[in-house]
């Protein structure tokens, strides 16, 4: 019994691995479709852990930030969460200068999950607020830098991105239902996500 539980899971880790191996080969794929500049700005994000995005994710908001410049389709951004500003850098770099990008963060630790939330969601808070968890690559979590806004901030303007020159703003506090749906504060333009 204890021989077919040990076998089973290492049939899983193995899957789970094999995954992963196929996701990083498909994301470089995708890679290639991007430009040279917008390559070499996904890779520069990853190799200096700034997200927790896979890099077909970052292909994928790339590509979307193009198609809704090239189209020229009215609205601004918004972040919600942007962790050590690893997308935000990616939006703000590609899209109009003229457009805003709102960057909603608690810039600190992340607030608890609700009732609602899945029992996974309830162990990885606990994991996080009893400081047990790790950043990428074993580096220390973002969660648990005392001055994470400071830090996006360093990060944004360390890849080019002037917040002021580029419209982008860095909020810190939560987004609420309304921030979400119909119009934003901003001009009165709708508001859109891309989701992932």
């Amino acid at each position: 019994m204890l021989h077919r539980l040990k076998l089973s899971i290492k049939r899983i880790l193995g899957q789970r691995i094999i995954g992963r191996i196929i996701g990083q080969i498909r994301g470089k794929k995708d890679l290639l479709e991007l430009n040279f500049e917008d390559q070499k700005l996904i890779n520069s994000i990853r190799k200096n852990k700034l997200t927790y995005l896979t890099i077909r994710k970052l292909v994928n908001l790339a590509k979307s930030c193009h198609l809704i410049e090239e189209k020229g389709l009215p609205g601004v951004f918004l972040e919600a969460g942007c962790a050590l500003g690893g997308s935000s850098i990616l939006i703000a770099s590609l899209k109009a200068k003229e457009r805003p990008l709102f960057v909603y963060d608690v810039f600190g630790m992340i607030p608890p999950p609700t009732k609602e939330d899945t029992k996974e969601v309830h162990e990885r808070y606990r994991t996080i607020a009893e400081g047990k968890s790790q950043g990428l690559d074993g580096d220390k979590y973002y969660g648990y830098e005392e001055n994470l806004y400071e830090v996006v901030q360093s990060n944004l303007k360390e890849f080019g991105v002037s917040c002021e020159e580029q419209n982008v703003l860095l909020v810190q506090g939560l987004v609420g239902l309304v921030g979400l749906v119909g119009r934003s504060r901003y001009r009165g333009e709708k508001a859109g996500l891309v989701a992932e």
